[in-house]
């Protein structure tokens, strides 16, 4: 029987060494293949989790939030028309003073009002002391009235002296005083001035509502 002596080495051994070194080549590339993979993966699911929340944004965007009074949704309840003119012994002209938008709040969320100004009245305002002044020598009052187109026989009108208007244009400022129904229909309407400083008559016009108080009823003790 042939014995190997400490120096003698086998064919088998010698080559081992490659073979290591093939199966370690071939370890490491399939190690780089799955953290390809896995970064594949990876940014994958990160780009389907950022299509998700853009989409969800999107979907919500449209949808009220009914928790907070500041994102209640307005519903426009009418659209009506505001003139003004001088009140004397004959028949007033009405000219055009703008348009009052009402809207109100789904659920509760309360009435709001918004003036717009016509193009005639912002023509016509630097006119207005001048015109305030003659209707002071007759003894006539400045009126506004406002109406809705579809009943033009519904009409609300406030009148205040012009002698009251003809020195208050400067540091003074008007308020419209609009008082409106549970539905939101108007029923009331004044005008009146107050003196501001830094402000002048007619070019900032306030809208104020007066709403209905709304109570639970007559409450009976135990």
């Amino acid at each position: 029987a042939a014995t190997n002596s400490p120096g003698s080495r086998s064919a088998q051994e010698i080559a081992s060494p490659g073979l290591f070194v093939a199966a370690g080549a071939r370890g490491l590339a399939a190690a780089m293949r799955r953290a390809g993979l896995a970064r594949l993966l990876a940014s994958a699911l990160a780009l389907l989790a950022c299509a998700a929340l853009a989409q969800a944004q999107e979907e919500g965007e449209g949808e009220p939030v009914e928790d907070s009074e500041d994102n209640v949704e307005r519903k426009p309840l009418g659209v009506y028309v505001m003139e003004h003119g001088f009140l004397s012994v004959d028949a007033p002209t009405w000219h055009p003073r703008g348009t009052l938008l009402l809207s109100g709040g789904r659920g509760g969320g309360g009435f709001e009002a918004r003036l717009s100004d016509a193009k005639e009245f912002v023509e016509l305002r630097p006119k207005l002391p001048g015109l305030m002044s003659e209707a002071m020598d007759t003894n006539s009052y400045y009126a506004i009235r406002m109406y809705n187109p579809e009943n033009p026989k519904r009409v609300l009108q406030a009148s205040i002296p012009a002698k009251l208007l003809a020195d208050h244009f400067e540091d003074w400022h008007d308020i419209l005083e609009v008082t409106v129904g549970a539905s939101g229909l108007p029923v009331g309407l004044s005008y009146r001035v107050r003196h501001t400083l830094g402000l002048a008559l007619f070019d900032h016009t306030q809208v104020h509502l007066s709403e209905p108080g709304r109570t639970e009823g007559p409450r009976i003790a135990p």
